[in-house]
């Protein structure tokens, strides 16, 4: 609450005309201090930043990725297989070969 009571009656003796030019002077000094010292800090952010998050996102859309690639071998496969039964004479391989009933000589 120390703090509260401080700005309160700084802004009571700014608006009464109390100011103190060395105490001005200061607070300026000590908010140019602040502000550069924001400016450098979110330029690192600004530089860093871009880079997190496409570590973050490589990291999370990997096993996805990963996925979607074996679900299009899948498909590419899936794909060929169909085309090699349409093809005539060459599907005949994928068939079902039953064996046949030998008939026994008579005796």
């Amino acid at each position: 609450m120390d703090a509260i009571a401080r700005a309160q009656q700084r802004i009571e003796d700014a608006a009464a005309g109390r100011t103190d030019p060395a105490a001005f002077d200061a607070t300026l000094e000590r908010a140019r201090h602040a502000v550069e010292a924001l400016a450098a800090t979110t330029a690192r952010f600004e530089a860093g930043l871009p880079e997190a998050v496409q570590d973050g996102l490589r990291q999370h859309f990997r096993p996805s990725a990963r996925h979607l690639a074996e679900v299009r071998g899948l498909t590419n496969q899936v794909i060929r297989r169909l085309e090699l039964q349409s093809e005539p004479g060459r599907g005949s391989r994928f068939v079902l070969v039953l064996p046949t009933r030998v008939s026994q000589p008579a005796a």
